[in-house]
């Protein structure tokens, strides 16, 4: 006789949630949302903080800043303007070991890298810094201190760099490079005013002349200043400037392998010499050697 056996599947029954329950799963929930987030916001932070790959010239070539063994300071257009300089002599501070000032009695730069400079104007010797803009050599301060308006990019290259740059380059080299020609239409114009007749304008334009094979740039800036002193002989203002200054540049990229580039640069300087004051009153205590000499 077969014996059959059976067994009773068992039945599931659903319970009502409590009030506790609910509770607990909805603090539970709210704990470990927060940790679902994290991933992509660390995420998202981390694709921020990549850094901006930084071109220089340093070495006569385009080349990334962080595979030139030089010591180098640089500066963009951004980080200039950051920093509100009007000239190239108020760019010193923001360098290490670089000294940037004015030739008294001059408008001429005095430039010190690393405690090596001419110390004043270097008309019969040569200079121990050389300042070039775009790859060409000045060789006297007297037109160093340069605006930085249309100004692209500044390299500050501290110690000898004879190598690349020549002879005069004892104590470093400080590389401009202005602004090319960007194939689109542009426009940017700046103004300054201020007292005694200040009234600095300066303007630059873009041209597109044949779609990515022909551009043009052209920058112009006028200076004009009544200056702080006055001449006491015949009333008129003194150490006032008068500038005039335009660049223009012609780009010809006729094909990827080969390009062109054609610079022209003029200035007319009017202004009067820089005033120096003699601060020695009759109260003034000279040195012994100094009072020999003037008796």
């Amino acid at each position: 006789m077969d014996k059959k056996t059976e067994f009773d599947a068992p039945q599931s029954h659903n319970h009502p949630m409590s009030a506790g329950s609910k509770l607990r799963a909805a603090v539970l929930s709210a704990m470990l949302a927060p940790l679902a987030v994290v991933p992509t916001v660390q995420a998202q932070e981390e694709s921020s903080r990549v850094l901006e790959e930084i071109t220089v010239t340093a070495r006569q070539r385009t080349e990334s800043l962080q595979g030139v063994p030089v010591a180098v300071t640089v500066m963009d257009e951004s980080m200039i303007q950051k920093t509100f300089a009007q000239n190239l002599g108020e760019l010193g501070d923001y360098a290490p070991n670089v000294t940037i000032g004015t030739v008294p009695g001059f408008t001429a730069a005095y430039i010190a890298i690393r405690g090596v400079s001419t110390g004043g104007i270097p008309s019969t010797f040569d200079p121990a810094v050389t300042l070039a803009v775009d790859g060409f050599y000045l060789g006297h301060y007297q037109a160093s201190l340069l605006d930085m308006f249309d100004i692209q990019q500044v390299e500050i290259l501290r110690g000898p760099q004879g190598t690349l740059f020549g002879k005069n380059t004892i104590g470093g080299v400080i590389n401009v490079s202005t602004k090319r020609p960007s194939g689109e239409f542009g426009v940017q114009a700046k103004a300054r005013v201020g007292n005694e007749g200040r009234q600095d304008i300066m303007a630059a334009i873009d041209l597109p002349i044949v779609d990515d094979v022909l551009a043009a740039r052209i920058a112009v800036q006028q200076f004009n200043f009544d200056g702080f002193y006055e001449n006491t002989y015949n009333g008129s203002d003194a150490g006032g400037q008068d500038l005039f200054a335009a660049r223009a540049k012609l780009l010809w990229n006729p094909a990827d392998s080969f390009e062109a580039l054609l610079s022209f640069e003029y200035i007319e300087d009017d202004s009067d010499t820089p005033m120096v004051v003699n601060i020695t009153t009759s109260s003034t205590v000279l040195p012994v050697s100094m009072q020999r000499l003037l008796c």
